[in-house]
């Protein structure tokens, strides 16, 4: 993995998205200009208690705005938490979005200018530490630290942000919305399960959740478990290749988390290693990041990565060079891959908390005194929300959830957002009524992939709409890149070779389990949405 792939892993993973539009035929609920200037003696005057305004600019692009740097207290134990809110100063349209973010956090990223432009209230948080997105050491013997980090940063500085929001426009009602993908999606689930009366609506996309985040742990040995086990790129489009074959719909994407019943084995060379088959070594690895690692919770699922697009899990974990067991980087001298990064920083500085643990050799998930000190470790650390039943609650307040996941995602499994969801229905009755989940083939994480790329824009508008005007979601329509090359020919739906190509796809999702399913006619264009109708699964 090159510095460029690791700079889209975390742009992604970061997963501020900020989405860019709204709903514009979505009326405010109120609209206000400021009654207080923007200054740090006008804002601590007005500041709930706790706060402290730490400077206040008066800022002009992209639109006039108000950016204020401050602290919130939390207290038993005690801590501090810093925040920015961006407050338009020309007009506000009566929402606030908290931005929830993803990694370890530990820094404030500026507000979206297209937010701010159309008079968002911006608020977020660093989580109650300053550091890089893929180091949580700042966790490590440290129970305040992960406390803040885990749900109380987001929630003390969600109340004083709202409340300075109010003050600064002489406003009681406002919508609250907060949005957040990967540890975004964590950090807002937290938020909905743990403190309903926080937020009105929540976009949750491709969370860290449920009761076993030990995926990277899992793929990381799989790829060191013999010396031939590791997967070239190479391998992987076979097998990307092959799938979209059997199970693609005409736009080229894969909506099946299951791959259509895809067995690699079917792949397995009878004779000796070559391009268009997979070793045993091979097939295995493979079959083995599908199942998942094993659950260390019992009566849990297990949850594996799906097959549609392996292609994504060279950036993540696999590595695009052959690793090396043994040393400090066993991709050097290319940098580690993303994977890896977060398998040990997780491990040692988290769960198991011990600074040498070598995570390769040093973790066996077949050995019980192993698999107890990481549920000890999960326990203590109470990083993922795995409680949906305590979104009743936030039901009852009004509160309206979208769940998405990309199913190609080589970052978070998409079979844990499902086991979620489910969850989620059997234990909250009508949960319809106030959650769905859509589900974005050929999309990695949070972002990138062939699929759709604007999921968390389309998903706000959405929400919004549902929440403000009770319209709910039976259907996103999101936007793909430009059609893919390579796709097999003969696909039904393929446009003639003379047809008008659109330089973008749009991709039809439907409220889970119903899927999209091509209804065109022969020759009609499979890379238009209005060519999918949703229905019921088989």
């Amino acid at each position: 993995m090159n510095m460029q792939k690791i700079s889209l892993f975390i742009t992604s993973a970061l997963a501020i998205a900020s989405a860019s539009a709204v709903a514009a035929d979505s009326p405010p609920p109120t609209s206000a200009e400021p009654k207080a200037q923007c200054s740090v003696d006008a804002l601590q005057k007005i500041a709930p208690q706790g706060t402290n305004i730490l400077s206040a600019d008066q800022l002009q692009m992209p639109t006039p705005f108000c950016k204020i740097v401050g602290t919130a207290k939390a207290t038993k134990p005690d801590s501090t938490i810093n925040f920015t809110l961006s407050l338009p100063t020309n007009e506000w349209n009566g929402r606030y979005y908290f931005m929830g973010l993803g990694g370890a956090a530990g820094f404030m990223p500026p507000a979206n200018p297209k937010l701010l432009g159309a008079g968002f209230a911006v608020a977020v948080t660093d989580t109650g530490h300053q550091g890089t997105i893929l180091d949580w050491s700042f966790a490590k013997d440290n129970p305040t630290a992960m406390l803040d980090h885990a749900h109380r940063a987001g929630h003390v500085t969600a109340v004083a942000t709202q409340a300075l929001t109010r003050a600064f426009y002489g406003a009681q009602k406002m919508y609250r919305y907060m949005l957040g993908c990967s540890g975004g999606g964590r950090m807002t689930e937290q938020a909905i399960e743990r403190y309903p009366d926080d937020f009105d609506g929540a976009v949750v996309g491709a969370p860290g959740l449920g009761w076993d985040p030990s995926w990277f742990t899992w793929t990381t040995q799989q790829i060191f478990r013999t010396p031939n086990a590791w997967v070239a790129p190479a391998k992987l489009a076979l097998i990307e290749r092959t799938v979209i074959k059997q199970c693609a719909s005409p736009n080229g994407l894969v909506a099946d988390p299951n791959s259509c019943g895809f067995d690699p084995a079917s792949l397995l060379c009878k004779g000796g290693d070559g391009p268009n088959c997979l070793t045993k070594d091979e097939v295995d690895t493979v079959k083995a990041i599908a199942l998942g690692p094993p659950a260390v919770y019992p009566g849990r699922p297990r949850n594996g990565f799906a097959l549609t697009n392996p292609t994504g899990w060279t950036q993540f974990f696999m590595g695009a060079t052959r690793p090396v067991k043994g040393q400090a980087n066993p991709w050097a001298p290319s940098p580690p891959t993303a994977g890896y990064i977060i398998a040990n920083s997780f491990m040692r500085d988290m769960f198991i908390r011990d600074p040498k643990l070598d995570v390769i050799d040093g973790f066996s998930f077949d050995n019980p005194a192993d698999v107890k000190r990481l549920a000890e470790g999960y326990d203590w650390a109470d990083l993922s929300p795995r409680h949906p039943e305590k979104l009743s609650a936030f039901k009852a307040k009004g509160g309206k959830v979208i769940y998405w996941h990309g199913i190609a995602d080589p970052g978070i499994p998409v079979s844990e957002i499902i086991t979620h969801y489910n969850d989620l229905q059997q234990s909250v009755p009508g949960s319809s009524d106030f959650a769905r989940l859509f589900l974005a083939p050929g999309t990695y994480h949070c972002g990138g992939g062939m699929g759709p790329q604007d999921v968390p824009d389309r998903a706000l508008e959405k929400l919004i709409a549902w929440r403000e005007r009770d319209i709910a979601p039976d259907t996103i329509v999101g936007t793909g890149p430009s059609v893919p090359e390579g796709l097999p020919e003969g696909m039904p739906g393929r446009p003639a070779p003379d047809a008008m190509i659109s330089p973008t796809r749009t991709v039809l999702m439907c409220a889970y389990p119903k899927t999209a399913k091509f209804n065109g006619r022969p020759g009609d264009f499979g890379f238009d949405a209005g060519n999918y109708s949703c229905v019921d699964p088989k």
